[in-house]
């Protein structure tokens, strides 16, 4: 009957190598049980494989999937998970480490656990302070692609790590540069922002405390569906909502005076942009490839706009500008943005002077 259908095993598909075709079968003490299309959630989805007839995978899965270890300088993190007893790394859903971690283990994550591990705890971990703390590597996108919660160290006080899947940040309560609230990456006063878990899907309000949002802060926050940005922020960040697919508006506050470079690029369902009269500087690419973003207003406090600022590769993108009309710079003719005609020499130098 399965002769002519691709049948595999439970153990290749928790070794990750069996293909993810459509048509393909598993062999389980259950008989044999067709993979369509949701089984790619296998991973994270216990339930799922619970209900498709995966009873042998799901307790296999189970097994070694919170795994703690202590490493010393000459313990590294392989070793220690070979020394419990762990064959595939690919089977540990969480991870805590404690002594000390090196970039090579960091690297060891990386190239085994990226796609399968869900947690991680390092709050008792002693990090090398000669790097910032870090999964991301040159000859890589992307980095631990399933993790959902993250402990960071007392001995870290700078993080870099692109993880689209986190849910929630945790500190150890004893960092000295770094803390959280409600899951998300401030420094230890709360004045600057510093990560937001990119896995959320929820609207999100910054705190009052608040006076900087840090680069790269809300990048790649897909499920980042609005913003409500407070008075006391006086800075945003380059790149800060980069590539939040999921915003439709945004509101900048009377106390920021510059949107910097790519602040909302590739905000592709940007519709609304309120940009207060307290800006007077739109920096190069700030919303750039903002496709849904057709309709904008300049207000009479803009002096400077930079080089491809609101541009889009769209050849069907036209936004029709609206320029305040005691703009001293800019001016808006039949929707088009361009500058209004320059003084005499003699009136310039005057004003220059």
């Amino acid at each position: 009957m399965t002769n002519d259908k691709k049948l595999v095993t439970v153990d290749e598909c928790i070794a990750g190598t069996a293909p993810f075709d459509e048509e393909i079968y598993i062999q389980t003490e259950y008989g044999i049980q067709l993979r369509d299309d949701l089984l790619e959630k296998v991973y994270t989805d216990a339930q799922h494989r619970w209900e498709h007839g995966g009873k042998e995978m799901y307790d296999k899965l189970q097994a070694n999937t919170d795994i703690t270890v202590t490493l010393t300088p000459k313990l590294r993190l392989e070793q220690a998970l070979q020394d419990a007893g762990i064959e595939n790394p690919a089977e540990i859903r969480k991870l805590t480490i404690n002594g000390k971690f090196t970039k090579g283990d960091s690297r060891f994550i990386w190239e085994n656990m990226r796609t399968t591990l869900d947690e991680l705890d390092m709050a008792n971990a002693l990090v090398e302070k000669k790097y910032p703390f870090s999964f991301t590597f040159p000859d890589s996108e992307c980095n631990l692609t399933t993790i959902s919660f993250f402990t960071i160290p007392k001995s870290v006080t700078k993080v870099d790590a692109h993880l689209p899947f986190l849910l929630s940040f945790v500190v150890h309560p004893d960092n000295p540069a770094l803390s959280t609230e409600d899951g998300v990456l401030f420094n230890k006063d709360k004045t600057k922002l510093i990560l937001y878990p990119q896995g959320r899907v929820e609207n999100y309000v910054i705190p009052d405390s608040v006076t900087e949002i840090g680069e790269i802060a809300f990048h790649g926050c897909e499920g980042l569906t609005s913003i409500i940005i407070p008075d006391s922020v006086t800075e945003i960040g380059n790149y800060a909502f980069s590539y939040c697919s999921g915003l439709t508006s945004v509101t900048i506050p009377n106390s920021v005076t510059k949107i910097k470079k790519k602040t909302f690029s590739d905000c592709e369902n940007l519709t609304s942009i309120d940009i207060s009269n307290s800006v007077t500087e739109i920096e190069t690419s700030a919303f750039e490839g903002c496709l849904s973003l057709t309709s904008i207003t300049i207000p009479d406090s803009v002096v400077k706009i930079g080089k491809c600022a609101f541009k889009s590769y769209a050849e069907d993108y036209n936004p029709f500008f609206t320029v305040h009309p005691d703009n001293p710079v800019y001016k808006s003719k039949n929707g088009k943005l361009m500058h209004k005609p320059k003084k005499s020499v003699t009136l310039q130098a005057e004003i220059n002077f």
